[in-house]
């Protein structure tokens, strides 16, 4: 490898990026068709932008003109044990773990159990919730792959899924903690912070209250309701019905709300915006504001750091006349959604299996050769690889 490579296409780029060569559909095409589809052919969801997301980067990422992001990260890796080798200097760093894609390389389609645990068993110290996600996720996709007849079997059936029953659980506040939350909002929260804490209370989800859009809020009759977004991109049928107090709520926020073009605009656009009229990023915004302001309550101190957006909207909600009358929450499973998606329905099974996937190579993803210098638990010792 040539000295003072280029980070974004040097010689490190030229070396370590090949072409997949795994026989067979692209794998990067049949990951993308089964997060579009689903997990359940006909079904009325896909998943959600989140969940997307996650399993894209479990399986492997790539840059905007189809590099694995993966390979590229170890490359840079290499180069810098090698240039601290030369200069005899230590260097203790971990390789970074690849996603299953570029970990598998041309044995993806022929991988077996014992290869999941090794991929499994690249993150050392993460959480069980984490492996059991890549687990989940790659379990998913090898099902997608066997209902197109790709693969005979799913190798992720032998790996048993971790325990998790004795980590600490999502934490959830009691209809008394409910009440000191609405408290501290009444009290420390600004006018859109409020209004998101008063939904979160309601019961809905932190990407439902992300979600919600000012121009699918309106007042009919006595009451005001919403068309609130459920997952996979569509809006549930039943317009969900504003509790009074989050009412008052919405009305103090009105005047504070910020537009800007093309974000939203004084009528258009999300319901809760930031100072710059853009939509809230529903994983970590209400987290922080969720802590924030719980923190401030002498009762809710304590819970403050592990309080999640999640663990408040599945609490008792204090706008309920009792606790045994929660409100129920919107777009729950088997709840119907609307004709208008944020992406096409899924249709029956059909003719579907007998669309085609564009062969492999598709992308310019692919291993990188293990040197023979490399130590076992290197990512670069991929599965099926060989020395350059």
């Amino acid at each position: 490898m040539a000295d003072g490579p280029d980070r974004h296409g040097g010689p490190v780029r030229q070396h370590a990026v090949e072409q997949h060569g795994a026989p067979g559909p692209d794998p990067y095409a049949v990951r993308e068709d089964w997060l579009a589809t689903g997990k359940i052919y006909g079904a009325d969801r896909t998943y959600g932008p989140e969940s997307a997301e996650n399993y894209r980067r479990d399986l492997g990422q790539l840059t905007p003109d189809g590099y694995s992001l993966d390979l590229i990260k170890l490359a840079d890796w290499r180069l810098a044990r090698d240039t601290a080798a030369r200069a005899a200097v230590p260097f203790d760093r971990p390789p970074p773990p690849l996603g299953w894609i570029p970990f598998a390389g041309p044995l993806i389609w022929e991988a077996t159990p014992l290869h999941v645990d090794t991929w499994l068993n690249q993150w050392k110290t993460g959480a069980a919730r984490s492996r059991a996600r890549r687990r989940a996720a790659l379990y998913a996709f090898y099902e997608h792959a066997r209902t197109w007849r790709i693969v005979p079997g799913n190798p992720v059936t032998a790996i048993r899924p971790p325990a998790t029953s004795d980590l600490p659980r999502r934490i959830t506040l009691t209809l008394r903690e409910a009440g000191m939350l609405r408290s501290a909002a009444d009290l420390w929260a600004t006018p859109r912070d409020r209004l998101l804490l008063y939904l979160l209370l309601a019961r809905l989800r932190p990407g439902q209250v992300c979600g919600l859009h000012i121009d699918r809020t309106y007042p009919e009759q006595h009451r005001t309701v919403s068309r609130v977004p459920v997952k996979g991109g569509w809006f549930d049928r039943t317009p969900w019905e504003w509790p009074p107090e989050a009412v008052e709520a919405l009305n103090s926020y009105r005047p504070h709300r910020a537009h800007r073009q093309p974000h939203s605009g004084p009528g258009t656009g999300p319901l809760l915006t930031s100072r710059y009229g853009k939509p809230l990023t529903a994983d970590t915004e209400p987290r922080r504001v969720v802590r924030s302001v719980a923190e401030l309550h002498p009762g809710l101190a304590h819970l403050a750091p592990r309080l999640t957006a999640d663990g408040v909207s599945l609490s008792p909600s204090p706008f309920a006349d009792d606790d045994l009358e929660q409100p129920a929450r919107p777009g729950g499973r088997g709840a119907a959604s609307s004709g208008e998606p944020g992406r096409a329905p899924v249709g029956p099974p059909g003719d579907q299996r007998r669309r085609t996937l564009p062969s492999s190579p598709r992308t310019k993803a692919a291993t990188i050769p293990a040197t023979s210098d490399a130590p076992a638990s290197e990512a670069g010792a991929t599965i099926g690889m060989t020395d350059a």
